[in-house]
C-alpha cells in the first residue's frame, strides 16, 4: 500500500510504501506551489507501467513518484485553472535522427 500526503500543508510531500504490515519505504520531495490536476492518475499508471515491465515493488514506487514528480515541475496552466501535468516533457530533449 502507498500514502502519500500530498493534500498536508508541509513543504515536503511524504510518500510511505507498506507491505506486510510494516514500512518499506519513505520518499519524499519537494512541495510544488500551485493546485494540480492529474497527479495521483499519472502516479497510479506509472506504477502500473513499472508492474507490467517486472520491476520490484521499491523501485517500481520509486521511478514512478520520481516520473510524476518531473511531470508536475514542468506542469503548465491553462488561463487560471489548475496546473496541467506535462506527461511527455521528456520528449523536449528528443530528437529523431536524420
Amino acid at each position: 500500500m502507498l500514502l502519500t500526503e500530498t493534500h498536508e500543508r508541509t513543504q515536503q510531500v511524504v510518500s510511505r510504501l507498506y507491505a506486510e504490515m510494516r514500512l518499506v519505504e519513505c520518499l519524499t520531495f519537494e512541495r510544488l506551489e500551485g493546485i494540480y490536476h492529474g497527479s495521483g492518475c499519472t502516479l497510479a499508471s506509472a506504477i502500473a507501467a513499472r508492474i507490467a515491465h517486472g520491476l520490484e515493488s521499491v523501485a517500481v514506487i520509486f521511478q514512478a513518484e520520481k516520473y510524476t514528480f518531473e511531470t508536475l515541475k514542468n506542469a503548465r496552466q491553462m488561463g487560471k485553472g489548475q496546473f496541467l501535468l506535462h506527461r511527455l516533457y521528456w520528449a523536449r530533449s528528443f530528437r529523431i535522427p536524420t
